[in-house]
């Protein structure tokens, strides 16, 4: 693999010297021009903790605020980039030049033809927090309010949908029936309950993620990198409030 050359002495000072721009900018670069690093650094375990994949697609570095012990953890994912370098670079004997996922391996020692590399990927579960009760009984027309609300909430992607109306005409009932009818057109759902402040849901939703907030980060600060986190899931999510 003919990978770019990069100064890992120079890139491990400059995190010494609290110049986490310099190598993050560096960083995003090299992550972005190979996906096959991007995979691996992913299955190693370092990416998600200062870094995620934004809504296209490309590599977003977090602020070293946001991010408890950063320099550490940044650090970690440098040595992870430097041992697939060593893995990987051009003209090593054995470099496995189309380990990706689902690819072929190159036949080498005890690789075989048709062996696949299956990158083992921890993903966030399907409830993000306890799911809401099921209605033992529907209300009268809800079917089709379950239609409604799919068909607006799959028209474009980010849409939400309002749910309006006086006390007691069956809102929760329509939204907890939504949440368990149309559940696995998800790979992740949420339920932030009545009663519940949307920051308190939104909390309950990092602890699922396992987000750690430093002492320094502020409460917009916790909210914009748990909405990053939210971003950058695989496939459709939703949450559902109901006042």
């Amino acid at each position: 693999m003919n990978l770019s050359p990069i100064d890992f002495t120079t890139l491990k000072s400059r995190i010494g010297e609290k110049s986490y721009d310099n190598v993050t900018g560096q960083l995003s670069v090299l992550l972005n021009a190979y996906p096959s690093l991007l995979i691996y650094v992913i299955g190693a375990g370092s990416f998600g903790v200062v870094c995620r994949l934004g809504p296209d697609g490309r590599v977003d570095f977090l602020e070293d605020t946001l991010v408890k012990d950063y320099p550490r953890r940044l650090q970690n994912l440098v040595d992870q980039i430097q041992i697939f370098y060593r893995e990987n670079s051009a003209g090593k004997p054995g470099a496995a030049k189309n380990a990706v996922i689902n690819s072929t391996i190159t036949a080498e020692g005890n690789v075989h033809i048709g062996d696949t590399y299956l990158q083992n990927v921890e993903q966030p579960p399907l409830f993000l927090t306890s799911p809401p009760q099921k209605p033992e009984v529907f209300i009268d027309g809800g079917e089709n309010y379950l239609h409604q609300i799919k068909t607006a909430l799959f028209q474009e992607s980010g849409s939400c949908v309002l749910i309006n109306g006086e006390g007691g005409i069956g809102k929760t009932t329509v939204a907890a029936q939504y949440f368990h009818t149309h559940i696995h057109s998800y790979n992740h759902v949420a339920w932030i309950p009545e009663g519940t402040s949307m920051s308190t849901g939104f909390l309950s939703i990092a602890d699922t993620l396992n987000i750690d907030f430093t002492s320094a980060a502020t409460s917009e600060q916790k909210m914009d990198l748990i909405i990053r986190n939210i971003n950058s899931l695989n496939k459709q999510q939703f949450s559902l409030s109901v006042r």
